[in-house]
């Protein structure tokens, strides 16, 4: 067992979870110019609604920084079925589309976009994250990624972190029947991991990571957020900035 300061809390743990979007990288430089490729393609195709439309039903707006996404939205934490399907609904309520046409466009287009995309050139890493998991990694603590995202693109995106080789165990949306906020990924995590969940830690960005800590019985629910964009995250134990919030302590071993 390794001994964790998050913040101003010590705790024994034996392994630590991490959803992705939000909490191991950048949501807004990744899934902005996603949605703006797909939408392109989607363009391409025939009189498609404005990108403005798009943005509004999956949760994205415009602030002093520009474009951002609403982390209680579809296009945060929903999964990628989510998300293909409001963008298909889209289609269908504003451009005549049947629903076989637009789920056959967005599929289409979503294969088209993510052909074309450097993944590498959108994904930055949250401050501090690539040194706090190579500290972990070499303390033995046990590391896995827990998120809405199907498994191969997440895959995708911890390669372009460098951060593929850190992480045991990678559990998409598409691994269970029931994700976020259910336990069912944490739950297979731990069971894969060997570990309790009981000494696991949780880091997430979205109030339904802290509720699927909650639901699996984890240690702690860690939120990620900057001071002024915390109040959706009620469910968590405590929240931090990023993770230069976070060290390690010595090491003991439990009898």
């Amino acid at each position: 067992m390794t001994q964790v300061r998050i913040a101003q809390q010590i705790y024994d743990v034996d392994a630590l979870l991490f959803d992705k979007d939000g909490t191991l990288l950048n949501l807004n430089t990744l899934w902005c110019p996603w949605l703006d490729a797909v939408v392109a393609q989607l363009g391409q195709a025939s009189s498609a609604p404005t990108p403005a439309d798009f943005d509004l039903a999956l949760g994205v707006y415009k602030a002093e920084q520009g474009r951002v996404i609403d982390p209680t939205g579809p296009l945060a934490i929903g999964s990628m079925d989510d998300v293909l399907t409001i963008l298909a609904q889209v289609l269908y309520q504003q451009a005549g589309y049947g629903w076989n046409d637009a789920l056959r466009c967005v599929h289409l287009a979503r294969m088209a976009a993510e052909s074309a995309l450097n993944w590498a050139e959108w994904i930055q890493p949250l401050a501090g994250v690539q040194s706090w998991i190579a500290a972990a990694q070499a303390a033995g603590l046990r590391l896995g990624v827990v998120t809405s995202d199907d498994q191969a693109s997440a895959l995708t995106h911890l390669k372009a972190l460098q951060l593929d080789q850190a992480m045991s165990v990678v559990i998409g949306h598409d691994q269970v029947e029931q994700g976020k906020p259910f336990p069912q990924m944490v739950e297979r995590a731990c069971q894969q991991l060997g570990v309790l969940p009981e000494r696991t830690l949780l880091f997430g960005d979205s109030n339904g990571d802290m509720q699927m800590a909650q639901a699996a019985g984890l240690l702690a629910g860690i939120g990620i957020a900057p001071e002024d964009q915390r109040s959706h995250l009620s469910a968590a134990q405590q929240v931090i900035a990023d993770y230069t919030d976070c060290a390690l302590l010595d090491s003991f071993s439990s009898s």
